[in-house]
């Protein structure tokens, strides 16, 4: 059994969703705990928009080393040149 993790897509406007991923990379959209809850560890900006990646590490393909250099950075041209469509 795997552990799952979260990617958490962080909004202004009230409820945040996230993505629940297993090592496998097979995601779903599931509610983003409340601050009180939890804390944004490993924010990563993307066009603009910045996520929580913390969870997502452990399943990244190409190594948790890339996404934890990219914490607090914008990742936007690393994540166009690198990666599919799919994975974007």
């Amino acid at each position: 059994e795997s552990k799952s993790d979260k990617m958490t897509t962080l909004t202004v406007d009230g409820q945040p969703t996230a993505w629940e991923c297993d090592e496998e990379a097979e995601c779903v959209e599931v509610p983003a705990c409340d601050e009180q809850d939890c804390r944004t560890s490993l924010d990563v900006r993307l066009h603009g928009q910045w996520y929580d990646l913390s969870g997502w590490r452990k399943a990244h393909p190409a190594g948790a080393h890339w996404i934890d250099w990219y914490d607090g950075r914008d990742a936007t041209d690393v994540m166009d040149a690198f990666h599919s469509n799919k994975a974007r």
